[in-house]
């Protein structure tokens, strides 16, 4: 358990029984400028708004709250919750309550700390204008962007500006921090809440189609001239023609997004890079992206290695507990991809300090870096946040030996195996300690078992001159997994890896769509032949095969279970789950990855060597 969680246990039932209770006991207001980085902070100032708010409204009334049973409040809360959940992939920390405001007025807002309310003015208008029914994606695109004000601590950042005497809680000064944004604050919170509406798994076109239809109630032409220039707000309008743009820009990110993950899958670290650089443009608060592209760099740095060097390291760990056994060195030689990586893990934190995958990152720059009285102190922080983590249990152990602390690392490298037998890293590690300290036997015994279950690779072959040394005799890979360093030249009989667009063209004849992302690589789709060809500035790098493609790529075809797959190919080496429910089963050494979707083949992937 976190140290810090029993005291925020503590903290919100204290909360939450001065606020039921209504006890005479007044909250104090912390300083703006340290409650914009403490989350507890922020929401210690959010109860104390929404209490004033609850109390005096914005013009001195008290609004009148519907009960939590309420129709309204139920249909709006499960909104909120999906949006909450897309939200907090980034910004874990953010926690979200909803209330419904009996009030005309075509209206929500979302306090500092997330506290959320909706009018059911509001409610009113998107039914009226949906044939009777409750657009709820409508409604989710305005919720969306109202949550992310919040996110953003725009609220917070202009109560954090008012002079010295202004009290936030004066009338006026409250309605005017909490409601008054600037137009940039308006269009930062219009993107991420388009992109949090999507995430949730709504229609945005519906908030474009709303906000057309409040700009009919005052101004029916839409070329018309406004006068918007003492406005915070664009007109109606003019939101619906940036909304529509955002939804454009969007679909190329979701497809970056998509490039990302797929060339990180493949190990096209430099493709994925490039995409991720482009998204962390575009949205430099998502902790995810940051965390990805840390990772990317990170393999970057260890690609730029040279295998000799690597051979003088006798560690070996996890990438990410799915990515499976990835190598590392001594001697970076591409420093910059290293100080790319750290600075990326370090924003990460920052979005999202309880990120255990960017803690883990955080923690090998450091041990690239020579550094680890750092590294320990990464590891052990997101040991406390993920016990269970082989990764970080096995990375520690790496950072006890480099320190001479041979004791404490073989007991870690056996807690990592305690935890899960099959962990090829804390394996190969554990060996090595054993071979130093002259347990020969036991060290043979954990090389055999590495060889009999990764038979293949880079590391493979050191254990194996390992145990020769040792005395021993490696068994001889068998075929299957002989094949697995094997790439194809060819990916189909009509498309080869470094093809030019024109030239797949005259093959496959005209695409179906031709997607150009903004990575500079362009997607042709043919759709009816459940092809799609990325092609970059060095050719195709990048097939993706899913139905009605029905052709056969070596041993894996669309449609086969998963036993088959394992039987026809092995183990994959690495597994990741994707975001759409899909597993993705990676076999780099062949250039191939496979979607699986309820135990079966559905999408197929192929990669430039």
């Amino acid at each position: 358990m976190r140290f810090s969680v029993p005291c925020r246990i503590l903290f919100g039932m204290f909360l939450a029984a001065c606020i039921s209770a209504r006890c005479a006991f007044a909250l104090e207001l912390p300083d703006p400028r340290k409650a914009l980085g403490d989350p507890a902070l922020e929401r210690m100032a959010g109860v104390i708004f929404s209490q004033q708010f609850e109390k005096q409204g914005f013009s001195g009334k008290a609004p009148t709250i519907l009960p939590a049973d309420a129709p309204e409040t139920i249909v709006i809360k499960k909104i909120t919750t999906r949006l909450a959940k897309a939200i907090q992939a980034d910004h874990p920390a953010m926690r979200f309550q909803l209330k419904v405001v009996q009030d005309n007025d075509v209206n929500a807002f979302c306090l500092p700390g997330g506290f959320i309310y909706v009018n059911t003015g509001l409610l009113e208008f998107i039914t009226a204008n949906n044939k009777g029914v409750l657009d709820e994606s409508a409604l989710a695109g305005v919720l969306g962007h109202e949550m992310a004000h919040a996110v953003l601590r725009h609220s917070m950042q202009h109560w954090a500006q008012l002079k010295a005497g202004q009290s936030v809680l004066e009338q006026e000064t409250f309605r005017k921090v909490m409601r008054a944004m600037s137009r940039e604050q308006e269009a930062e919170a219009d993107r991420y809440g388009a992109l949090y509406s999507l995430r949730a798994g709504y229609q945005f076109s519906r908030l474009i189609k709303l906000f057309e239809n409040m700009a009919r109630k005052t101004n029916p032409n839409p070329d018309a001239k406004e006068d918007v220039s003492n406005s915070d707000h664009p007109s109606p309008w003019q939101r619906a023609k940036q909304l529509r743009e955002y939804m454009r820009q969007l679909s190329q990110v979701m497809g970056l997004w998509d490039e990302s993950l797929n060339s990180i899958n493949t190990d096209n670290f430099d493709e994925a890079r490039t995409a991720l650089e482009i998204l962390v443009v575009e949205f430099p608060n998502l902790a995810t992206v940051h965390n990805n592209l840390g990772w990317v760099n990170y393999q970057i740095y260890e690609r730029s290695l040279p295998e000799q060097k690597r051979g003088q390291q006798q560690f070996s760990y996890s990438y990410v507990p799915s990515m499976g056994v990835i190598l590392r060195g001594v001697d970076p030689t591409d420093k910059e991809a290293l100080e790319n990586a750290r600075a990326a893990f370090e924003q990460a934190r920052r979005l999202n300090p309880e990120m255990v995958e960017a803690i883990e990152g955080a923690g090998l720059v450091a041990l690239a870096g020579q550094d680890n009285v750092a590294a320990r102190e990464l590891f052990e922080a997101g040991l406390k946040l993920s016990p269970k983590s082989s990764g970080l249990q096995n990375a520690l152990a790496v950072a006890l030996e480099r320190d001479g602390k041979s004791d404490a690392a073989a007991a870690g490298y056996t807690a990592v195996l305690a935890i899960d037998t099959e962990h090829l890293p804390a394996m190969y590690n554990l060996s090595g300690l054993y071979q130093k300290q002259g347990k020969s036997e036991e060290a043979k015994a954990l090389l055999e078992k590495y060889l009999a279950a990764s038979a293949a690779g880079f590391w493979a072959k050191q254990a194996r001159e390992r145990l020769v040394a040792l005395g021993g005799t490696p068994a001889v890979p068998n075929q299957q997994q002989q094949a697995l360093e094997v790439r194809p030249e060819a990916i189909l009989a009509d498309i080869t890896f470094g093809a030019s667009a024109e030239e797949v063209i005259k093959k496959l004849g005209e695409p179906d769509d031709r997607v150009a992302l903004e990575s500079g690589t362009e997607v042709l789709r043919y759709d009816e032949k459940g092809v799609a060809v990325f092609v970059g500035a060095s050719g195709v790098h990048l097939v993706v095969l899913c139905e009605p493609f029905t052709g056969k790529v070596g041993d894996a075809t669309l449609g086969m279970g998963q036993d088959a797959v394992v039987k026809a190919l092995g183990a994959a080496p690495k597994v990741k789950q994707m975001e759409d429910g899909r597993a993705l089963w990676c076999y780099a050494a062949r250039g191939l990855a496979l979607g699986i979707r309820n135990e079966h083949v559905d999408m197929i992937v192929l990669a430039r060597p």
